[in-house]
């Protein structure tokens, strides 16, 4: 069955990640360290927490495909450690405050040279386009934007804290049903297990995207398609 629409991940498939959101996560939990007194050499652990370590990222860490909720989580249990007294609440809203505020400090890169130019050569073909990310709204709009293809999209799906995210299937089928489509119909391009699981959960067709060798062996578990770059969708998806 012929492709007629394409679901992309935000982070790490249209922007590069590591580029981004390694920089905006140690700012933000510094903040976070010195808003509760914590000494900053606890970084590392809270970076270890969400599977940064290196100044990169792993794919199947919680900052490439958790929710901002579980991120506060983790951080959480990092900082209890050292004060019990901590509510997980507390410091889960802290820490969405900083990530908001500092990914302005961090102008987002694309994932591949002419990015809005392989989107709208797709979007020429007449497929739908969509971005079905774990991240929330006000990031997701600020990181669309910064790239500069935010026109470029027919939905974009966040992270509301109502609706299950991904790897549930719920915004997959939500997109069929409203574009009237069948799973089938569809490809989910995404950098993570997640992204994968999301694909196969809901029966569409899921495309890797890996910068590294080792992201692509972890990737190569969950799909037969594993690519480099957006830019190489134009013959994939022939």
């Amino acid at each position: 069955m012929p492709i007629k629409a394409v679901l992309f991940d935000k982070d790490g498939t249209l922007l590069d990640f590591d580029a981004l959101w390694v920089p905006v996560a140690e700012r933000a939990f510094r903040s976070v360290l010195s808003a509760y007194g914590v000494r900053e050499t606890l970084l590392k652990e809270l970076l270890s927490a969400i599977g940064v370590s290196g100044g990169k990222t792993a794919v199947e860490g919680l900052l490439c495909g958790g929710t901002y909720g579980q991120i506060g989580e983790a951080a959480h249990a990092v900082l209890a450690k050292v004060n019990p007294a901590l509510k997980v609440e507390e410091v889960t809203e802290r820490t969405v405050r900083a990530f908001h505020e500092y990914m302005e400090s961090v102008p987002p890169t694309p994932s591949c040279k002419n990015l809005r130019g392989v989107l709208c050569a797709l979007k020429n073909r007449g497929l739908k386009l969509a971005v079905v990310t774990s991240d929330d709204a006000v990031c997701t709009q600020k990181c669309l934007q910064g790239l500069g293809i935010e026109d470029v999209f027919d939905r974009v799906f966040t992270d509301d804290g109502v609706h299950p995210p991904k790897p549930d299937p719920y915004y997959l089928s939500a997109f069929c049903a409203l574009e009237g489509l069948s799973p089938a119909e569809v490809a989910m391009v995404g950098d993570t297990p997640t992204d994968m699981l999301f694909a196969r959960n809901g029966g569409a067709r899921g495309i890797a995207l890996a910068k590294t060798a080792e992201n692509a062996a972890v990737l190569s578990r969950y799909t037969s398609e594993v690519l480099p770059d957006p830019s190489y969708l134009l013959e994939a998806l022939v």
